[in-house]
């Protein structure tokens, strides 16, 4: 007997997957269930229409036992799953109510506790579900549902440009954040219909899916109890105006990929009649164009008052938002590996962050290249990336995502519970503990990723998973993992504050090595460390706003 789930907008049909030596519990999952209209035709480029109810329909059956269309992009490897503007769907696992409970529990009672995936990939590109929430949930010892959507990407869901805000209004910016708080109202509307307690929301995401979260949580009201931000933060990388000239240029050149003038005074009337696929190869030439310099299109944007975010993330960080909630956050070792070019000479080093950071005076620049000195980073690099490749990869990394990390941690660690972590497991061609690697270990599906084998990696995937799945559907206090302070407000001696958990120290089973390393251990970040984030700390709002400063 295949699961059922009656809603308002109807009754939903989905797949019961039995037990298997990777999961080992039996789930309920239902997939593709709409939580907004199509965005398509006269919608595209506007906020998302909740779905509906069915009125005296309400008995009408839907499948939902395979995926739905997820947001248009295109990538080397080609879109993994059908596309399409009808995009916004969620999708939800949970324990069959007769699987009995890891914990030993016969069967459950009361409402479950809900965790909320937001996926990643640099607001243009994945879907929800590029990351294995069965899995989590089968191995997780308390009951959880688990809710994984999709949001607009791209030009579809982040089009800044002053020329969209004369059109449409502010309301045309941050769609896909829009969208994603249309998803965590449909699930306050209805996870209860799936056993889930509205009143405890936890949120996981990754990447952009993390920077996505760090901005809802800095609104006025979040739509969620507690989080975890892997890899991203509200202050990662840019969060500039619509009419900044980085913006301005993206579109200008997204318009002329489809030789709409740039002086069209409604951009928008002749952007809705492109057909989808010609939209979406414009899309990603820009992409393409920019990609090098790590000078992404289509992010969000400061919105303004009543948008999705009103002030700068700093700004709203000093004011106080997000206090309050729960969060572990945390990084790999090596982020910036996926994303630095080559790097030959020093003058690499410094032309890369001179155009991904213009308002760097030539003092700063001169500081930067003293807190990366190619003497500290002397490792050969990998081949044919260039001698100052790693300094190049440990700066971009502490700027983008490191350095945001411990910002967001050290602004709300004294109002909360906030823990920090640190992924460290080397693996890849560039044999580094790179940006996304950590998700396997997440979700205990290292099988899957062909990594089953490896005793050392089963350890740390096992801790990271406890912990993660203990901290959203359990108690906020982690035995052996101890809170976050930041290093400015320890006092005394210090040895309190900046301490966080590595998973993974000393593990080579992934580059050729049979050493198991230390599945988790707690470090203290270091003084030189702390030297280098503090100086990205205090040039955040050169990547905010107009980012000159002020």
């Amino acid at each position: 007997m295949e699961p059922r789930v009656r809603l308002p907008q109807g009754t939903y049909v989905g797949r019961r997957h039995l037990p298997t030596a990777t999961r080992p519990r039996a789930l309920d999952v239902f997939l593709g269930i709409p939580y907004a209209l199509s965005t398509g035709g006269r919608d595209r480029f506007r906020p998302a229409r909740a779905v509906p109810e069915r009125g005296g329909e309400e008995d009408k059956e839907f499948n939902s036992a395979v995926l739905g269309p997820i947001s248009p992009y295109t990538n080397a490897a080609g879109e993994p799953l059908a596309s399409g503007e009808d995009c916004l769907s969620v999708n939800i696992v949970f324990p069959s109510p007769e699987s009995g409970g890891m914990d030993g529990n016969a069967a459950r009672e009361g409402k479950l506790p809900v965790v909320v995936y937001f996926h990643g990939g640099a607001f243009n590109m994945g879907f929800g579900a590029d990351r294995d929430m069965l899995s989590f949930v089968a191995h997780s010892r308390r009951d959880v549902v688990a809710v994984s959507f999709n949001y607009r990407l791209g030009a579809l869901g982040f089009l800044p440009s002053a020329s969209v805000v004369g059109e449409e209004g502010r309301g045309a910016l941050n769609l896909g954040l829009g969208d994603q708080k249309a998803a965590m109202a449909w699930v306050a509307r209805n996870i209860g219909a799936f056993g889930g307690d509205v009143g405890r929301v936890g949120v996981i995401g990754i990447s952009a899916g993390a920077h996505s979260i760090g901005h809802h949580l800095l609104s006025e009201s979040p739509p969620f109890s507690k989080a975890i931000l892997e890899s991203g933060a509200p202050t990662s990388r840019a969060v500039l105006h619509p009419h900044h000239p980085r913006h301005e240029s993206h579109f200008s050149e997204f318009l002329s990929a489809l030789d709409i003038p740039t002086s069209d005074p409604a951009p928008l009337s002749r952007l809705r009649d492109v057909p989808l696929a010609k939209l979406t190869a414009a899309a990603q030439e820009v992409w393409e164009t920019n990609a090098a310099a790590v000078t992404w299109p289509f992010q969000p944007v400061i919105d303004g008052p009543g948008g999705h975010i009103e002030r700068s993330p700093l700004a709203l960080l000093k004011e106080g938002r997000g206090r309050g909630v729960p969060l572990i956050t945390g990084f790999c070792t090596h982020e910036g590996t996926a994303f630095v070019p080559r790097a030959n000479d020093a003058s690499s080093f410094r032309s890369f962050f001179q155009v991904l950071i213009p308002g760097l005076s030539a003092t700063d620049m001169d500081v930067l290249e003293g807190l990366y000195p190619l003497s500290e980073y002397a490792d050969p690099p990998p081949e044919g990336m260039g001698a100052h490749w790693r300094r190049l990869e440990a700066a971009y990394a502490h700027y983008a995502y490191i350095a945001p990390v411990l910002q967001t941690a050290a602004f709300l660690a004294p109002h909360a519970p906030v823990y920090v972590y640190e992924f460290a497991v080397p693996g890849g061609p560039l044999r580094t503990a790179n940006h996304t690697d950590q998700t396997p270990y997440v979700t205990r599906s290292l099988e899957g990723a062909g990594m089953g084998h490896h005793e050392g990696l089963g350890a740390v995937s096992r801790a990271m998973h406890g912990f993660f799945s203990e901290f959203l559907a359990g108690e906020e206090a982690l035995e052996g993992w101890p809170r976050f302070i930041s290093p400015d407000e320890g006092g005394g001696d210090g040895l309190e504050a900046a301490k966080i958990m590595v998973f993974g120290r000393g593990n080579t089973e992934l580059v050729g090595g049979e050493e198991r390393g230390v599945a988790y251990e707690v470090r203290t970040l270091g003084a030189r460390e702390m030297e280098r984030i503090r100086f990205w700390w205090e040039k955040t709002i050169l990547s905010q706003g107009m980012g000159d400063g002020i």
